[in-house]
């Protein structure tokens, strides 16, 4: 399915943005039942820019570490831009394969192996893919000054907090225009206070179309 009239959101928009920067992720593995046989999963990943000190800015899709256990294939799906010219909020509704070269390489791990997180720097891959599909895209990543400070946290939030997650649960999907579901829950915990002396936190979101009620863990650590 392929969208008929290009969609235009607002980048500037906080919820319109989020749309733009979220990543679908396809992931082959192998199947449980048929080991010699692979099947297709799909996730969710998140453009992010990251900004050292004193070194050049790296744009990367950040996932979870187990969304690659036992990968044979990944792909990234991102938006395509209207005009090739362009890399604002007017989308064709068409999305473009990202095929990762090794599924595997290249992939950060978080240095903490309790947390479950991983990018994938991916400037030259997108200008690649740019070339040779001759399309442009979308590229609105999300930035540091986004995340809420502990003392943020601590001094702004009340002991529960609504929250929207943004993504592609159990591979639900507007397939039509690549867009990614928008649910909302709560915080179960508050956000300020380390879960059983971890530095995370309970989210009560449901996920699915099924109402399954998810309750998740979020993470609070330094960089």
């Amino acid at each position: 399915m392929e969208a008929t009239s290009p969609l235009v959101f607002d980048p500037n928009s906080l919820s319109e943005m989020l749309l733009l920067c979220t990543v679908r992720i396809e992931v082959t593995v192998p199947d449980e039942t048929a080991p010699e046989s692979d099947v297709a999963v799909s996730a969710t990943g998140f453009l992010f820019q990251f900004e050292p000190q004193d070194r050049v800015p790296v744009l990367a899709v950040v996932t979870n570490k187990h969304v690659l256990e036992g990968a044979r294939w990944v792909a990234f799906f991102f938006h395509t831009a209207a005009n090739v010219r362009e890399n604002v909020g007017k989308l064709t509704g068409v999305a473009q394969q990202v095929k990762l070269p090794d599924p595997l390489q290249g992939w950060l791990q978080h240095p903490n192996s309790d947390v479950d997180l991983c990018a994938h720097p991916c400037q030259e891959l997108l200008a690649r893919t740019e070339v040779e599909f001759g399309v442009r895209l979308v590229q609105r990543p999300l930035a540091r000054e986004l995340i809420w400070s502990d003392h943020d946290m601590a001094t702004k939030l009340s002991a529960a907090e609504e929250v929207l997650m943004v993504g592609y649960p159990n591979g639900l999907w507007d397939r039509a225009h690549n867009l990614p579901l928008f649910r909302r829950g709560i915080t179960a915990t508050p956000a300020s206070v380390d879960f059983n002396g971890c530095p995370e936190g309970l989210l009560d979101i449901v996920v699915s179309a099924l109402d399954l009620r998810l309750v998740g863990c979020a993470r609070r650590h330094p960089g």
